[in-house]
């Protein structure tokens, strides 16, 4: 509801056309029993010369119906394509502006494809759902409210022979809804782990290729994408079930209908033309009640996406600055770490009383085993993580003091493994400097050793 707020005219603008869609809808089927007893049935109270005429106006009203119902469908498919795409731009920034203030702890416990996933597949489903699911779901709504008023005026006793499989309806609906869930919720955790696993070789292909494992993670994959199919059969297996038993249960009124309908014909007590109208209003009625069917299994694709995107977007973003941060000005660039602990993983330290100072200006190399926690160090003097205990000091203020932004402004970092981003050469030396000029760039580039072999290239 809070996305769906910027577009309330819109989102009224939809309802407005849906209810124009249903009362147009409901024309036709009261036409045809106005033909069939008025105009050409043989016990027609109409006189014999006004009964072209109006047959004439009845078609033509039938006609204009149509037009109405035409016209609608387009508009109600601009405006709610209009309306999805939006809500979902707004749920796929909202989530990508959250992907961003996450800490590492966040990501290093998630594979980089499965969180892709989230971006594109889960967000797909919840557009299909929203530009499908929302108004059909609306406009079914207001058809079954429109029928059933139609039919209790009708004959409110075969108008009960209807709605005899209703309760079976909402207790297989019940019974199938959570089957669904959690089928499609298995279907694209699935899906997640084959995009994360293709994600992960694309990344490390030299590596693959250097050890020679292209058969094992071939084998990888086929295991991955064997499990996907199974999460897509089981899903649609559940889908095709559930849709059927409501086809089945909906059905079964029509029989009590013909009955019941033809003994009244029979005994005069309601018209060939009233009947088949019951008929055709019953046709309309079951088309909604087995949409509804199918709308838990979009419901239950759309929820298993919004979830795993909506856990993105309510997971508690990078520690925030403090209300009054520190004026930290230009750090000279004093390291100081008084007693510090640290752990990734609680039980598992990876820092364990560490106590270094480090004076401004100073060249200083950290050596031990993999493992021994240099790069740990690093990534809390860039504050990616927060220390467990002791203090952490820059120029001798505590760094949970200072803005983050401030800090991560004055900090240069070189990473082991060469990373680059898609543009030219000259945006990715000015990626943590934006707005610097071409000779700020070039100096850069100078002082890293790199400009005579880009100016070479």
């Amino acid at each position: 509801l809070a996305y769906l707020a910027p577009f309330k005219g819109t989102a009224i603008l939809m309802v407005s056309m849906s209810m124009i869609m249903t009362i147009a809808e409901l024309g036709p089927p009261w036409i045809m029993k106005v033909i069939l007893d008025d105009v050409i049935g043989a016990n027609s109270a109409v006189a014999e010369g006004e009964r072209l005429p109006l047959l004439y106006m009845l078609v033509a009203a039938f006609l204009g119906i149509r037009l109405v119902s035409y016209v609608m469908e387009v508009l109600r498919g601009r405006v709610s394509f209009w309306l999805a795409g939006h809500i979902t731009i707004a749920v796929r920034d909202q989530l990508y502006k959250n992907l961003t203030r996450l800490g590492l702890k966040f990501y290093n416990k998630r594979q980089v494809g499965t969180l892709i996933s989230r971006v594109t597949n889960d967000a797909e489903s919840m557009e299909g759902f929203l530009l499908d699911g929302m108004p059909y779901m609306l406009t079914n709504a207001l058809m079954i409210v429109g029928i059933l008023g139609f039919l209790f005026y009708m004959s409110w006793q075969l108008t009960l022979c209807v709605l005899i499989p209703v309760p079976l309806l909402v207790l297989g609906g019940t019974y199938f809804w959570d089957r669904l869930r959690r089928a499609f919720r298995m279907k694209y955790y699935r899906w997640g782990k084959l995009v994360g696993l293709t994600s992960e070789m694309l990344s490390s292909v030299r590596v693959m290729k250097a050890f020679a494992q292209e058969t094992r993670e071939m084998r990888r994959f086929e295991g991955r994408n064997e499990d996907v199919f199974r999460g897509d059969f089981d899903s649609e297996r559940e889908a095709y079930m559930f849709f059927g038993t409501m086809s089945m249960l909906t059905s079964s009124g029509l029989i009590l209908v013909w009955y019941f309908g033809g003994n009244s014909i029979i005994d005069g007590s309601f018209t060939l033309g009233a009947l088949m109208a019951f008929i055709s209003y019953l046709w309309m009625l079951y088309e909604p009640l087995q949409w509804f069917g199918e709308l838990n299994t979009w419901m239950s694709r759309a929820m298993s996406g919004a979830e795993k995107i909506f856990e993105v977007i309510d997971t508690k973003a990078e520690t925030h600055d403090t209300e009054n941060p520190a004026d930290i000005g230009t750090i000279e660039g004093r390291v100081s770490f008084e007693e510090v602990n640290f752990s990734y993983e609680s039980g598992k330290p990876a820092l364990k009383k560490i106590s270094v100072d480090i004076a401004p200006g100073e060249m200083i190399g950290l050596v031990g085993r993999s493992g021994a926690g240099k790069s740990t160090l690093i990534n809390l003097i860039c504050r990616f993580y927060d220390v467990d205990d002791g203090v952490l000091k820059i120029d001798g203020v505590d760094i949970n003091r200072i803005a983050l932004k401030d800090l991560r402004s004055q900090v240069g970092m070189v990473l082991q493994e060469s990373l680059f981003f898609s543009g030219s050469v000259a945006e990715n030396i000015a990626y943590g400097h934006p707005d610097a000029t071409l000779e700020e760039i070039m100096s850069a580039a100078r002082a890293g050793n790199a400009h005579n072999f880009i100016c070479g290239k």
